[in-house]
């Protein structure tokens, strides 16, 4: 056979090879673009506006509703969509995966029965969700809510004055807020919509939080949120940050406060040093609590730190609880950032060990690990939420508490 036919062919192959080779680039080169887009579409300007606008909807259809009816964020996602001005101290917390696969239960670990009295008085609640585009509502509502009022809006994005509209743009915050929060949203809100750009909606963020960092929160912020609570008669209070720094740097109540890995605003006496000035100056031992910090970071990296750590938590507590100090028993304050999770497993491994059924306490209570069941794992901590209804321990560190104690049996 001749050469040139298979010259022919050879090139007839090499052109098709740079023809699919062109094609292969081009769907690559259309893909990036489209992801780009949408990322641009998606982005925390167009997210805080579809907010703003969807919390205009929520104001009307709560104006609408007897005034005696509370208005309840479920956390966390509806807490972006209800302006504190209008919004109830409490909140409430249905997650969206109860009630997936028919499964009609609600979870132990959020019973929400705090909103009952407050449905009673009021005749009613209104509950703010949200979902992400190809839902009319969200799980939590159609699924876990057996009553409930909830936006519907048209899915996909559509463009509003000035801004791409995103349906459900509070949800998985973590995502895209760059470390904003929604009381930081709700007290700065012009500024941060009057921003055109993203960079200049994420500078303005990050200032927003060296501020609130530094000089703490402002009267708005802490007068929406209770600074502590009461668990029962133990003398134990649960707490956030706040409460913390309130507590040692003036004359309080407390005998002790415990800090479990929450870092102070800088205008506050922030670190372990404080736990020296009540040994080394009597003045500040009458007026300054005992302070203990035990470095437990949030996230997957503090739940072998809490675990290493209870021991010397429930040390610090039994002492300064059995602690005279002049009007009877020590009163003692657990806090963390928000008041919600690690301060909370340390004072429900502590309820496990010295809380009687009555709610009484005894400290000098052995406990026998061998005793220890997750039924009353989950009786102490409804306990605990009965009295502190933002406390939401997340299930990792749950498990942890539980190796604690039952992983312990002999």
């Amino acid at each position: 056979m001749p050469p040139t036919p298979r010259l022919a062919a050879g090139a007839a192959a090499t052109s098709s090879t740079s023809s699919d080779a062109f094609s292969v680039s081009s769907v690559s080169s259309t893909s990036s673009i489209r992801k780009e887009l949408r990322r641009d579409r998606l982005n925390i300007v167009n997210r805080l506006r579809s907010i703003t606008h969807d919390a205009e909807f929520i104001r009307n259809v709560v104006s609408r509703f007897p005034s005696s009816f509370v208005t309840l964020p479920n956390e966390r996602c509806g807490s972006w969509y209800v302006d504190p001005a209008m919004s109830h101290s409490k909140s409430v917390y249905f997650k969206s995966t109860d009630g997936h696969f028919g499964q009609w239960d609600f979870n132990l670990r959020r019973l929400n029965a705090h909103i009952i009295p407050e449905i009673c008085s009021g005749g009613g609640c209104i509950i703010v969700d949200s979902t992400r585009r190809g839902k009319s509502m969200p799980d939590s509502l159609a699924k876990t809510i057996p009553i409930c009022a909830s936006e519907a809006v048209p899915e996909g994005l559509e463009r509003r004055s000035g801004y791409s509209y995103v349906q459900g743009s509070a949800d998985d915050h973590e995502m895209w807020s760059k470390g904003l929060t929604p009381s930081l949203f709700w007290a700065h809100r012009e500024d941060l919509l009057a921003c055109e750009t993203e960079q200049e909606c994420a500078d303005l963020i990050e200032s927003l939080k060296l501020a609130h960092r530094t000089l703490g929160p402002t009267k708005h912020l802490s007068t929406a949120v209770a600074p502590f609570d009461w668990i029962g008669d133990t003398g134990i209070a649960i707490g956030s940050v706040h409460a913390g720094a309130a507590a040692l740097t003036s004359p309080s109540i407390f005998r002790a406060v415990l800090n479990c890995g929450a870092q102070y605003p800088s205008s506050s006496s922030s670190s372990p040093d404080v736990a020296r000035l009540r040994q080394a100056d009597p003045t500040a031992a009458a007026l300054r609590p005992a302070y203990l910090y035990l470095a437990i970071p949030e996230g997957k990296k503090g739940q072998v730190a809490l675990y290493e750590s209870l021991d010397a938590g429930m040390a610090f507590m039994r002492e300064e609880l059995g602690t005279d100090g002049g009007g009877g028993a020590g009163k003692v304050l657990v806090h963390c950032m928000q008041g919600k999770d690690r301060s909370v497993c340390m004072v429900l491994a502590f309820l496990i060990a010295h809380m009687r059924d009555d709610g009484s306490l005894d400290l000098s209570q052995q406990i026998d690990h061998g005793t220890v069941t997750k039924s009353l794992v989950m009786d102490r901590l409804g306990f605990i939420q009965k009295h502190r209804t933002k406390a939401q321990p997340c299930r990792a560190n749950l498990q942890r508490i539980n190796t604690y104690f039952m992983g312990r049996m002999k």
